[in-house]
């Protein structure tokens, strides 16, 4: 795959997995900043797609609603060529990421964020073509059924992932807005950092009204088995998450 042009247009273009992809991206204005700070910077421009995909033969037409993604920090290894001990790492071994067109207007990007172990952050946020982000303060996240089989890993530690996920988002005024339950129906594929992307099919109540569709998902669950601290990675874990249940489980 190649990606080419400047903002706010680029094309994406190349095979994956035997489908040809040719596909314009247009940024718009709307941008969501997931960190901003002067260490680590990370943002999500709402993006526009048209184009083409091709499979056996077969060439679809498609277009909607994506997110062009950029992130950025200083590396340590500007300066050293030896990994760093496990200790001066950053201790994120969680980490759940869902793109959600709710229409054919609006985006939402829902996050959960575990540090040792231990739950740090959950995040909304919502953008559409004709308005800015907003960021929501009271979201919820939990892994409703796991997988039967933990998926391999190329560095020999098996992962487990969700077969189902609920996110709850609650408005200033204490009212449900989002209530999103997705089912992950198509393969996980390595290759996000230590962890995996796939694709789910959802069905949400959105500010009052049944919506469903089709999202992107990323999943990383570093934890040990016990959902404690790994050793050098901060604090015990004083209660289990939510996010990791360990009776009901989903056979594929």
């Amino acid at each position: 795959m190649t990606l080419t042009g400047s903002y706010p247009e680029y094309r994406l273009a190349g095979r994956l997995g035997g489908v040809d992809i040719a596909l314009r991206l247009t940024n718009t204005d709307k941008v969501s900043w997931f960190f901003r700070n002067p260490v680590y910077k990370h943002f999500g421009l709402l993006t526009e797609y048209d184009g083409t995909i091709t499979h056996r033969g077969t060439t679809a037409e498609v277009n909607g609603l994506c997110s062009f993604e950029y992130g950025a920090c200083p590396s340590p290894y500007l300066l050293r060529d030896r990994p760093l001990p496990a200790a001066l790492k950053a201790p994120l071994d969680y980490f759940v990421y869902q793109i959600v067109n709710l229409d054919a207007d609006n985006q939402i990007l829902l996050s959960r964020y575990s540090l040792g172990g231990v739950p740090f952050m959950t995040t909304a946020l919502h953008r559409s073509r004709d308005r800015y982000g907003t960021r929501f303060e009271n979201v919820s996240f939990e892994v409703v059924r796991l997988r039967d089989s933990p998926e391999p890993t190329p560095y020999g530690v098996p992962m487990q992932v969700p077969a189902e996920t609920r996110f709850v988002v609650v408005d200033a005024d204490g009212h449900a807005w989002l209530d999103l339950h997705a089912t992950m129906d198509t393969e996980f594929t390595f290759g996000l950092g230590s962890g995996f992307v796939t694709g789910f099919a959802y069905r949400a109540v959105w500010r009052g009204a049944e919506v469903s569709g089709r999202g992107y998902f990323e999943f990383i669950d570093r934890r040990s088995p016990d959902r404690r601290a790994l050793p050098g990675r901060g604090r015990l874990a004083e209660s289990p998450v939510r996010d990791t249940p360990h009776v009901r489980r989903h056979t594929n």
